[in-house]
């Protein structure tokens, strides 16, 4: 029985899209093409360990390759913070949309 990872879409610091793969694994978009197929790198990829593991979706969300080969140690905790940052940041663009403050004023 192969079960498919749970996926999450988030913002990085610099607005850029990530997924998250079972609320463990952070990935940063590396690519995408004019068919919708993306490909994501993991967030560790450019460190000293060069880690390898990667995953490609299709247009409709749905992972077509998975690497899971990871060589250093997962840290919960930088995915929750992240997680927790994108959540805030997309309160507080909500909070700041003029429109929301132009109803506001009589």
């Amino acid at each position: 029985m192969n079960i498919e990872p749970k996926l999450k879409f988030i913002k990085s610091n610099r607005n850029k899209d990530q997924l998250v793969v079972n609320n463990k694994y952070v990935y940063n978009l590396y690519s995408s093409d004019k068919k919708g197929n993306k490909s994501y790198i993991y967030t560790f990829y450019k460190t000293i360990n060069k880690c390898k593991s990667m995953s490609k979706l299709n247009s409709t969300n749905h992972i077509v390759a998975y690497n899971q080969e990871h060589n250093h140690i997962i840290s919960e905790k930088k995915v929750q913070r992240a997680k927790a940052k994108s959540e805030i940041k997309k309160q507080i663009q909500k909070l700041n949309n003029p429109l929301i403050f132009q109803n506001l004023i009589p």
